[in-house]
């Protein structure tokens, strides 16, 4: 963690590096790559490495606090819907959907399993825990499923002009969402915003082996896909539930570094 590098006796163009080198490990995940480019935009001005150190602490606790800000929102209006899809497995709506069983008890939920991980099994256990009544589906059977719901609910990993970066099956389950005429609401504060420059990400490969053993196939393992905003009906922030034209705004009001440009 950038925390410990510069508490081990790091100088400024040493943090300067390590924040380029975080934002290239971690490309789909806006919130990291967003700390690391108002890191380097803030260094030159930074009297010493315990002025960066303070900036990081004070991201992490804006981020805390703009968590709880769309957890409260977004409460409120899964609240007022019967069945909501749901996929993979995101902090945020897990929060805001234990929140919203405070005030809608027969709130129902449909988990997708989420491979090749299967985080979405471990998030249907938890909702299930929790008293929410839970409904596990296959990824083949996520589409016939959406049909049933009120609210297609997903997290983010990030989004920016280009659309949003989420678990692989985001983007068809918005599809089958606009479809049936099913709104799709996504949960994000504006540090998982990505600058208005950053035109696309790219994922990493991932192991092939854990979709299939080695065969006469090509083996093709992602985990993000990206939706377009045009089918993103809603994006709860922590200044308010948006469109997707004030997120492409908010996008345009984020320089990118130029340090960062070609990531």
């Amino acid at each position: 963690m950038l925390e410990e590098f510069i508490e081990n006796g790091a100088d400024i163009d040493d943090i300067r590096g390590a924040a380029m080198k975080i934002a290239e490990a971690r490309p789909m995940m806006a919130s990291v790559f967003r700390l690391a480019n108002d890191l380097l935009f803030n260094l030159e001005d930074m009297q010493s490495v315990d002025g960066a150190l303070r900036f990081i602490e004070r991201f992490v606790e804006e981020m805390e606090v703009s968590a709880q800000r769309v957890t409260d929102q977004a409460s409120q209006l899964v609240a007022e819907s019967g069945t909501v899809m749901t996929h993979s497995f995101s902090s945020l709506v897990k929060e805001t959907v234990l929140k919203s069983l405070e005030s809608n008890p027969s709130l129902r939920i449909i988990c997708t399993e989420s491979r090749p991980k299967n985080e979405g099994v471990k998030f249907a256990q938890a909702l299930c825990e929790a008293g929410a009544e839970t409904i596990l589906v296959t990824d083949a059977a996520a589409g016939y499923m959406c049909k049933r719901a009120d609210m297609l609910l997903l997290g983010a990993d990030g989004i920016g002009s280009f659309g949003l970066v989420h678990k692989t099956g985001s983007y068809p389950l918005s599809l089958v969402a606009k479809e049936n005429g099913i709104p799709t609401v996504v949960l994000a504060g504006r540090e998982k915003i990505w600058p208005f420059k950053l035109e696309r990400v790219v994922e990493p490969p991932k192991p092939a082996g854990e979709i299939a053993e080695k065969g006469c196939f090509e083996r093709v393992n992602l985990y993000f896909d990206t939706t377009p905003l045009k089918f993103i009906d809603r994006v709860v922030t922590e200044i308010g539930i948006l469109d997707r034209n004030r997120i492409e705004a908010l996008s345009k009001e984020t320089p990118l570094h130029p340090l960062l440009a070609s990531e």
